[in-house]
C-alpha cells in the first residue's frame, strides 16, 4: 500500500511540473523501492510454501 502512496504521489508531483532531466532522484527512489519490495516478494511466497 505505502508504494502505491508513493508512486501518486510521485505522479502528482510529475503532472505539476516539478521534475526535469536534471531534476528526478524522487521518481528514482520509489522506482528502486518498487523493485526492490518485487524481488522480495520473488523470495518471500517461495519461503512461504516450502515452510507450509
Amino acid at each position: 500500500l505505502s508504494g502505491l502512496v508513493m508512486l501518486f504521489l510521485i505522479y502528482r508531483r510529475g503532472r505539476q511540473g516539478q521534475y526535469s532531466a536534471e531534476n528526478h532522484w524522487g521518481p528514482e527512489a520509489i522506482v528502486k523501492y518498487w523493485h526492490f519490495v518485487d524481488v522480495v516478494w520473488v523470495f518471500f511466497y517461495p519461503a512461504l510454501y516450502l515452510v507450509s
